[in-house]
């Protein structure tokens, strides 16, 4: 017995050894620099993808794999890859998946009328992409009869509309986090998601590394200016003046491009809730005023009357994204390249490299 009992001891370590041995053989973490709600890891039997909610931690955890494995946890989804549709209902998806060559796989919008990509106004042109409206108010028949193999959705805190039924009919209900990133090459980081589902992990980690290339070349050439002008950020809506807060994504370019914002050290990755009295006695002597939400001048004095109250209006020095809203949205996750390189030019206008502005125009 004793034996026995020694032999069975020798047997169990040998076991649990081999099978630490083979879990650490089997995984390879796939590098994540900036983004933080987003893990993949490389394993014998696929790849593991786990997508966590920044704010509340709630996990999602899927396996990607040409076939079913064998060994799978209970709370991991399998998802087969490389997925041969997809219903995409965030801009940003449409923009990480036209870097893969991949927008022929989308099968469904949110709203055909806020795409950019032209390649993807022909497919819905053509009967060929369905529109779906809102994440709250889209149609489970319709999804269905989409036959999509995944469906991805900005998730607002809580799991899309219908997704274990959704699950047992075919689509996976993917949430994305990107939106909640607050380093700009977080949200391009992404891609690398859609690399996995689509088959082209080295394209997605090829793209990232040229992006992630020129935004530090740029980082780099605004450090060169020691002078950096002050800029004011949002607008009013109601009585109340909308701004990042310091530690947000957009407080964080704007950092990047070597200007001075007056809350870049406030806590809060999200906005600023200020009153027009506070902005105005900190900001009226602003260089430049970034992203009021409008396209024009008249239409900005229109809607908030005391613009003229800045400097920044008076010198015309506002610019935004808006002459332009749907590129922006589509693209700016997957491109912060640009929308660096556009707030150097404009808040540095004496660069000696000529550049016509890729996402920003100046309100005219």
């Amino acid at each position: 017995m004793k034996v026995l009992f020694h032999l069975l001891i020798i047997f169990l370590f040998v076991s649990c050894n081999n099978e630490n041995q083979k879990d650490q053989a089997s995984t390879d973490t796939v590098k994540m620099s900036y983004a933080e709600s987003l893990s993949i890891q490389q394993l014998a039997e696929g790849t593991r993808v786990v997508i966590t909610d920044p704010d509340n931690r709630n996990q999602w955890k899927f396996i990607l794999h040409p076939t079913q494995p064998i060994h799978k946890n209970n709370d991991e989804v399998w998802i087969k890859t490389p997925i041969q549709s997809i219903i995409a209902l965030s801009g940003t998806d449409i923009g990480m998946l036209s870097k893969l060559d991949g927008v022929s796989l989308i099968k469904g919008v949110a709203n055909s009328k806020y795409i950019f990509s032209k390649e993807l106004k022909k497919f819905v042109k053509f009967g060929k992409v369905s529109s779906f409206g809102g994440d709250e108010s889209v149609s489970f028949e319709k999804i269905v009869q989409c036959k999509s193999s995944v469906l991805t959705y900005s998730c607002f805190g809580k799991e899309f509309p219908h997704t274990d039924q959704l699950q047992q009919a075919g689509t996976i209900c993917i949430p994305v986090f990107d939106w909640k990133e607050v380093h700009p090459l977080g949200k391009a980081e992404w891609i690398k998601l859609y690399g996995c589902l689509t088959g082209k992990t080295e394209q997605a980690e090829s793209y990232f590394v040229s992006i992630e290339s020129d935004y530090q070349r740029l980082v780099k050439l605004s450090n060169n200016y020691s002078k950096k002008p002050s800029v004011l950020s949002g607008n009013m809506t109601g009585d109340i003046w909308f701004c990042p807060a310091g530690e947000s994504y957009f407080a964080k370019l704007i950092r990047d491009a070597g200007a001075n914002y007056k809350y870049q050290s406030t806590k809060g990755t999200g906005s600023l809730s200020l009153s027009l009295e506070k902005i105005t006695s900190e900001n009226k002597e602003a260089a430049f005023w970034i992203n009021p939400g409008i396209a024009k001048i008249t239409d900005l004095i229109s809607s908030n009357p005391k613009a003229s109250f800045f400097s920044a209006y008076k010198k015309r020095s506002i610019y935004c994204y808006s002459a332009n809203m749907n590129k922006y949205w589509e693209l700016a996750a997957i491109e912060p390249n640009h929308v660096l390189s556009d707030l150097i030019h404009i808040f540095h206008p004496d660069l000696k490299t000529k550049h016509p502005l890729y996402f920003y125009a100046q309100l005219n």
